[in-house]
């Protein structure tokens, strides 16, 4: 494989990446990529266990 052969070929396979970036952090409509999707997760159980800690312990002393 030559210089220009070994260009084409990064040159493809950084496309590739960088398209699968995009998807990763796209939110449209019908489509949300996975850093999206992992961001929700996360601020959803940060969310959850904030108001488990507000509200305290259950009457057995067990956190909610």
């Amino acid at each position: 494989m030559n210089a220009t052969e070994k260009r084409k070929d990064m040159r493809k396979k950084v496309s590739e990446v960088r398209d699968m970036m995009k998807d990763a952090i796209r939110d449209e409509e019908g489509f949300r990529g996975s850093s999206v999707k992992a961001m929700d997760e996360f601020f959803n159980a940060a969310s959850s266990t904030r108001e488990k800690t507000k509200r305290g312990p259950n009457k057995y002393g067990q956190r909610r």
